[in-house]
Parts: C-alpha cells; structure tokens; sequence
C-alpha cells in the first residue's frame, strides 16, 4: 500500500532529451536506471522537438511503458532562434540565475558521464543532457538487444554494410558529412572487397550517388534506406561494418562489439566515445578507427 501511495505524493523525475533516435536510446538507458535506482518515484521521459533540425519520438511506445511519455513542441527555425537570442531581457537573466540555483541546490542536474550519474541527488527532478559517455553495462546492451532482437547466434550476413548519415548534413553550415574519400579509402585498404557491399542511408539516392561518384565508390552497390531499427538490424549481422560520425553507428558498433569475430570501422572522431561507453566490456580486437 505504502508504495502505490509514494509515487502518487513525491514528483517525478524528469530525463529531458534532444535529437533523434540514437541520442533517444540514451535517454532511455538513464531512464531505466533511475527506475532502478529509486524505485519509489515515477520517472518521465521529455521528447523535445527543439535541435538543428526538428526531431520526433522515434523509439517504439512499448519500448517506454515503464515511463510517462512528455513530448514537447519546442523546435524553431534559425531565423527565429536568433531572434530570440539577439532579445536580451530581464526575464532571460532571471531564468539563467534560476537554473544556477537548482544546479547548486541539486534539483536539477546533468548525466553525461558516468561520474555525474553517481553524484545525481536523491531529490533530483529534472535532468539534461547527451548522456554519452557513461560506462555501458553488459546488463544493458543484452537488454537493449532483445529489444531490437538481435543474437549472438544470428547467421552472419556476407556482405560489408556501410552507413552513410547524410540527411540533414546535406544541407546545414555548421555540420557536414564524412567525406567520401575518406570512407572509399577504407573500403579499399582496410576491408575484404570482395563481399558484396550494402549502403545504409537517411538521405537519398540521388544524394549518395552524387557524392559516391564524387569519391570514385565502387560501382554496384545496395542502396537501403530503412526505419533506425531495420537500419540496426541489417547492419549488425554483417560481416565487416563501417559507420560514420552519427549516434546510430555508435550503437551498431557498440551492439557489434558482442561479436569479436566481425570486423568493425568507425571514425575516430567518436573512437574514444566509444571507448568510454564500452569502458566496462573487453571489445577493443574487433573495432578500429578510420
């Protein structure tokens, strides 16, 4: 009785997040250890919709039915973010010192790394963040795996999968993608050339041709653009896979360092991201850095 009525006087916790699926799955992984962590209080996912480009809830509802789901409509468009920020008030002032008190107080706080998820306070309410460069547990991923329902003992596919994150980059100023040349170049001297070579990417065909031609890619090879989970899936049972600067390359190679047969690229961009992540696990033979 005590423990239904707890929940119902004490607030919950809310885990605020930003970006799309992969920085998504993050969230939920703090999430779900704050639920084991508390236990007595209700724990609240904050999709917001605010970013460099809009972003929306993306990991599947049956996914989340441990937690209260908040979406938030907050993303605006450059023009208008910069309105805003030229608009120096009071009110913004205020509302800075506000958050440096419930920093200070620790009612509200940041879970990036591992250390600062130790430190989280008892009567926290409200946290933000990445939440990337916390030490993954082998609990975790297997759990995460069954979600996505992937297996050690899956049949590998023979073929070499690259995912490509094009979308949006195509077009904003202050990001870009990895360029071509660098992901031909590791095709050709790092990888077996001779399996078949599949492209995963959000962008479209026209896009990826134009800069694979650019590149001189090899010619021939299988175009997909698929749903975060497929995309996951496909890329986890293949023999050799390359990712790029992006969260869901991350979480294939982390899903991937399971398997310590296959080989997997990733740029070194995010190599000691990685290396963090994964800081718990003994992986390091089967992931190498472009």
């Amino acid at each position: 009785m005590f423990k239904d009525f707890y929940p119902k006087v004490f607030p919950a916790i809310k885990v605020h997040v930003w970006g799309g699926f992969g920085s998504q799955l993050f969230a939920l992984i703090i999430a779900d250890r704050l639920l084991t962590r508390t236990r007595l209080r209700r724990i609240s996912i904050v999709f917001h919709s605010s970013g460099v480009t809009e972003r929306k809830l993306e990991i599947p509802r049956v996914w989340l039915d441990n937690f209260r789901i908040v979406q938030v409509a907050d993303y605006q468009k450059q023009s208008s973010r910069n309105i805003d920020t030229n608009r120096k008030t009071m009110f913004f002032a205020l509302r800075e010192k506000l958050k440096d008190f419930l920093s200070w107080s620790g009612l509200a706080a940041t879970s990036n790394s591992e250390e600062e998820f130790l430190k989280l306070r008892p009567w926290v309410l409200s946290i933000r963040g990445h939440y990337t460069r916390i030490h993954l547990k082998e609990a975790e991923i297997r759990e995460l795996m069954m979600k996505f329902e992937l297996s050690m003992d899956m049949p590998t596919v023979n073929a070499i999968a690259i995912h490509y994150r094009l979308g949006d980059l195509m077009t904003l100023e202050n990001k870009g993608i990895i360029s071509p040349y660098r992901i031909v170049n590791t095709w050709k001297n790092c990888m077996k050339t001779e399996l078949p070579l599949q492209i995963f990417s959000d962008g479209i065909r026209q896009d990826f041709e134009r800069v694979w031609k650019e590149a001189e890619g090899p010619q021939g090879a299988e175009f997909n653009n698929l749903s975060p989970i497929q995309t996951i899936q496909c890329c986890f049972k293949v023999e050799e896979f390359l990712g790029t600067n992006t969260k869901l390359s991350l979480w294939i190679a982390i899903f991937r360092s399971e398997l310590s047969s296959k080989q997997t690229f990733i740029p070194t961009e995010i190599q000691h991201q990685l290396d963090t992540l994964l800081k718990l696990q003994n992986s390091g033979k089967s992931i190498h850095g472009y």
